[in-house]
């Protein structure tokens, strides 16, 4: 058994359970140690617990049930994760990839056996028009592609160079240098990083080190952000106290332009970003950061924080235009009869009463002379291969009278988002998301809570409070800034977009989504009008 525990670098397990093994009966099969090292290894460290308790997989969008839009189209990240052994950094970071849906992912094992199926995108949670543009990526891969153009990220494991051929990294660096994508570098024990020096992608690695010593399993390391993690994109929303590593790449030193963003000290970078060419790096110098889904799971911290690292590498800033931008601008029209506002009842609590000195109404149907408020109108479509950075500004919400203020706003993903309460009375904030973090905060008096950034694309989040419960509000999260919400008089504007053709969708808590298509030449302004038919 101690050769498998080695193999794989399990820590030992108690010494009764060791018995339990060695003691079993002679004509035992072949495959008893390796896999009944790995079960009770798995037990001592309280992997089986944690994998019972994993998170589902991430749903598609699900819209409140008064409405029927369809999901928001956003091209999916293309990742590649090549590593050598099924460690579990491997394991549980191949499997959130593949169930995301927002990823095309597939993972390749080099020790696996020909005829082992390797690890694909799933197809739960995708939508019929993707899997027949994506189909490669719901097949398993038969080998190595020798063309790395079909992908925007690519993982390196703990590999040996020999494993995947010169060829193969130099095609690494062609895509990170010359065609913007990226690279993310997972150290290991054996190969990774130092195994890559000498090769084509020695100028990629952001950080130069020496063979690692044995990994540690007695000795807790606590992973500290910098200054410049505690305000990256990647970094920033991890917990201040983050569950202990056992082990890492011990001194590794910065390579010029590199850049730290978690370190144990300040000679052991753990975290390290290096711009390179056209594209980005990025290394951990741990492959222990699935220990921080003990007991909590993927969430909060393990793969948002592998997903923020892929959508930060992978996000190019808008091209250059050589010619000027162009502009969608129109109207949101209600047709029909003007609703009656309803009105809101806010004597159960005397404090919000007195606040007012007319009535309240209902903020979901809000018409003047057919003009439509309160109304979301974004790309839908059109601006799937250009990537933007998220503002570092927050969006906020106030909480003023006892109502939410605006009742609709519109973010990026990985934007911050702040809920004031500007009464000297106590609110709550709760969130209904179907594919982000949910929040449930009391505020017992006047100040602020951040609430994001959210990681996920999503239109309408539920903003309520429980404590007044006519309160209600919209968060919609978006991958790009093109978006606007109606004004008191219908109009919206998009600004700053390429020449081409979009889809302009418009969407609505109670009347749901309008879709028109619009094409636009540089320089110009088109006008188009969205209207909604009325109940």
């Amino acid at each position: 058994m101690e050769n498998y525990l080695k193999r794989f670098e399990m820590p030992s397990p108690p010494a009764e359970l060791r018995a339990r093994i060695e003691q079993a009966p002679v004509a035992r099969p072949r495959w008893l140690l390796p896999v009944a090292a790995a079960v009770l290894c798995a037990a001592s460290i309280g992997v089986i617990a944690i994998a019972t308790r994993q998170a589902p997989p991430p749903q598609a969008f699900v819209a409140p049930e008064d409405i029927t839009p369809r999901p928001l189209v956003q091209e999916p990240l293309r990742v590649l994760y090549v590593d050598q052994l099924p460690r579990w950094e491997f394991r549980y970071l191949k499997n959130a990839l593949i169930r995301d849906p927002e990823i095309l992912a597939h993972a390749w094992l080099v020790s696996a056996e020909p005829e082992f199926p390797q690890a694909h995108s799933l197809l739960e949670g995708r939508s019929a028009k993707l899997v027949e543009r994506h189909k490669s990526f719901f097949e398993p891969m038969t080998k190595l592609p020798a063309d790395l153009s079909g992908f925007d990220v690519v993982i390196l494991g703990d590999i040996a160079s020999h494993d995947v051929g010169e060829p193969f990294l130099r095609e690494v660096d062609r895509l990170v240098r010359e065609r913007g994508g990226s690279l993310l570098l997972i150290a290991g024990t054996r190969h990774s990083p130092h195994g890559f020096i000498g090769t084509p992608i020695e100028g990629l690695l952001p950080v130069s080190a020496k063979k690692p010593e044995a990994r540690a399993v007695d000795r807790e390391l606590k992973i500290r952000l910098t200054g410049a993690g505690r305000s990256h994109p990647v970094s920033k929303f991890l917990e201040r106290e983050l569950p202990p590593i056992f082990w890492h790449v011990p001194n590794a030193e910065l390579k010029p332009g590199a850049r730290t963003l978690a370190e144990i000290d300040a000679a052991n970078p753990v975290f390290v970003t290096l711009e390179a060419g056209k594209g980005r790096v990025f290394a951990s110098l741990t492959d222990e950061t699935w220990r921080w889904r003990f007991d909590t799971g993927d969430e909060p911290n393990f793969y948002p924080f592998w997903r923020a690292v892929m959508t930060w590498c992978a996000r190019r800033p808008p091209p250059k235009e050589t010619a000027p931008s162009a502009t969608v601008r129109g109207r949101v029209r209600y047709k029909g009869e003007p609703p009656r506002r309803n009105p809101i009842t806010v004597e159960g609590d005397p404090k919000c009463a007195a606040l007012h000195e007319k009535p309240l109404f209902s903020e979901v149907l809000l018409v003047k002379d057919g003009a439509f408020q309160n109304v979301l109108v974004y790309v839908s479509r059109g601006l799937e291969r250009v990537r933007f950075e998220p503002p570092a500004a927050p969006a906020r919400i106030d909480q003023r009278g006892c109502q939410f203020s605006p009742h609709v706003i519109a973010v990026m993903k990985g934007q911050p988002v702040e809920v004031r309460n500007s009464d000297d009375l106590c609110h709550n904030v709760r969130t209904s998301a179907k594919r982000n973090k949910e929040h449930n905060v009391t505020m017992f008096q006047p100040g602020k809570v951040e609430i994001g950034p959210y990681s996920v694309t999503e239109l309408g989040i539920r903003l309520s409070c429980d404590v007044h419960t006519w309160m209600g509000a919209y968060i919609h999260v978006l991958p790009h800034p093109k978006f606007d919400i109606s004004g008191e008089d219908g109009n919206f504007s998009i600004s700053g977009l390429p020449a081409g053709t979009y889809d302009i969708e418009a969407w609505h808590e109670k009347l749901g989504t309008k879709t028109v298509t619009v094409t636009v030449s540089a320089g110009e302004a088109a006008t188009v009008d969205i209207d909604f038919e009325g109940r």
